[in-house]
């Protein structure tokens, strides 16, 4: 890795891993420290260095001092991690806490320590940095933290930590005011049901949307609403005739103009929330420049109809840690009456079973999403050749009917959508399992709740965290012949 300008350092937990770290670390709080060697992965986009957590190397009998009440390595920890590295592709980091109500700024000791092992592992663990974090509780038990990383000789400050949806404040336990007087009164409603803390948490947040079409386009209008700080909206397509029935913020002249999906939904939240940042895309996941977007999102919301996409969404989630809600929908019908009004919301948390593991894509539909229009093409003459043949036409080619989606259908899944998305951005509440699938045409509208289980088949539990650090973990690459990503602006 080389360096190009001074980056915005980002680290990223998630359970189960972050509370087994936490566990460990405050294990002689509230009185003294206690810390561990860690493993993260690298992300380096143009902007930002973002580390994932992604193994912990527990202290043993007589790595640390038991009786000290600061962190003091022993030379055998040191050794055994320095070992380790020749094990494993990944940076290492040293995590401690500080005692109860104590700070997070680094002590002297601390410094002596950061600047002993960031030169150390240079020969060890060549081009990548080494982070030193700093944990704190109060007696409200809010979670302070500081931290540097050493990288390519300089020394940078971790900016912001995203830790599943933990509020994490900078150095001390004040919480930044992220909303003004006017700003908090347009959430008020919401602030007498979740607290003006909620409000400040949402507006701190980074939210990004996969799809800006029927289900994507409610949930941006809704997010914007709920005072979002900042919506990164990914989405390949020009506004359409059949669009206007179900895209909020549209209108019959987008059908003229062949508005770009995404400034659609842009020029929409602007109108809102003139406070909320918004960043752009006319691109697909999982290509390049729109991870490097994703991975800075404290939530990301897939609202798109594609397997390659959902299977993209589940791969990011998992290598980066990104937790990430879909959301989907179908109008099922018999003999011209509608017999199924399915809305599908499933979690896909870096702690929950991949998108293969829960049998939510058809490998065969997600190579045919990522063939060109040229090798489609080969591949339907081939099929029809076959069918005429006498031969599996299947072979060759899956036709998939186009989903039947209706706007008050699209609308609900994206407002159900977004009220776990406050909830889990608040910590107010969660989905209390990875799957729920809601049916309006059943008698007593029907509701399925299923936790679904990994597949002890599946390789995807090996995959938490590793980032960018082990290519045997990519599950799906963007194909060449996609255009390249375009970053849109609102005029």
């Amino acid at each position: 890795m080389e360096q190009q300008h001074k980056r915005r350092v980002i680290v990223r937990m998630a359970e189960p891993l972050s509370a087994e770290l936490f566990q460990l670390i405050f294990r002689r709080y509230p009185k003294s420290e206690w810390g561990s060697f860690v493993r993260f992965g690298i992300r380096l986009t143009t902007e930002n260095l973002v580390l994932t957590l992604q193994a912990i190397d527990h202290p043993i009998a007589g790595d640390l001092d038991e009786e000290s009440w600061i962190t003091e390595i022993q030379a055998q920890y040191t050794s055994r991690m320095l070992a380790l590295t020749e094990t494993h592709p990944y940076a290492v980091g040293f995590v401690h806490s500080h005692p109860l109500s104590f700070e997070t700024g680094a002590s002297p000791s601390d410094y002596e320590m950061e600047k002993y092992y960031a030169e150390l592992l240079i020969p060890y663990t060549p081009g990548l940095p080494f982070a030193s974090l700093i944990f704190a509780l109060d007696k409200a038990n809010n979670f302070s933290a500081t931290g540097r990383v050493y990288w390519s000789g300089e020394w940078y400050d971790v900016e912001k930590f995203i830790v599943d949806n933990m509020s994490v404040t900078l150095e001390d336990y004040t919480k930044p005011n992220q909303l003004s007087e006017e700003a908090l009164k347009r959430v008020q409603r919401l602030v007498s049901q979740f607290s003006v803390d909620s409000a400040q948490m949402l507006a701190g947040s980074t939210v990004g949307i996969v799809g800006a079409s029927g289900t994507g386009s409610p949930c941006i209008e809704l997010l914007a609403r709920a005072g979002v700080g900042k919506l990164i909206i990914i989405d390949p397509e020009v506004f359409e005739d059949s669009n206007l029935e179900r895209v909020h913020g549209s209108t019959y002249d987008d059908i003229v103009t062949g508005t770009e999906k995404v400034l659609i939904a842009g020029r929409h939240v602007k109108t809102i929330n003139p406070d909320c940042e918004v960043i752009l895309i006319r691109g697909r996941i999982p290509q390049s420049e729109v991870v490097d977007q994703l991975v800075t999102c404290n939530l990301v919301l897939g609202c798109t109809d594609l397997h390659s996409a959902r299977v993209a969404l589940s791969d990011i989630a998992l290598r980066y840690l990104i937790p990430t809600i879909d959301v989907g929908v179908a109008m099922e019908g018999a003999d011209g009456k509608i017999t199924g009004q399915v809305v599908q919301i499933n979690r896909l948390f870096p702690g929950d079973p991949c998108v293969y593991c829960r049998k939510m894509v058809n490998s065969r539909l997600v190579q045919q999403e990522l063939m060109s229009p040229e090798e489609k093409e080969q591949r339907k003459a081939e099929a029809k050749k076959a069918q005429e043949e006498g031969r599996v036409a299947g072979m060759y080619w899956i036709e998939t009917p186009q989903l039947n989606t209706v706007g008050y259908l699209t609308t609900l899944a994206g407002s159900i959508v977004v009220g776990y998305a406050i909830g889990y951005l608040t910590g107010r509440f969660d989905m209390t399992v990875n799957r729920i699938e809601l049916n309006l045409s059943r008698q007593g509208i029907q509701i399925v709740e299923k936790d679904e289980e990994f597949d002890m088949d599946c390789t995807c539990s090996s995959g938490k965290g590793v980032s960018d650090q082990d290519p045997s973990k990519v599950i799906i690459s963007p194909p060449q012949h996609w255009p390249q990503p375009l970053f849109l602006s609102i005029e």
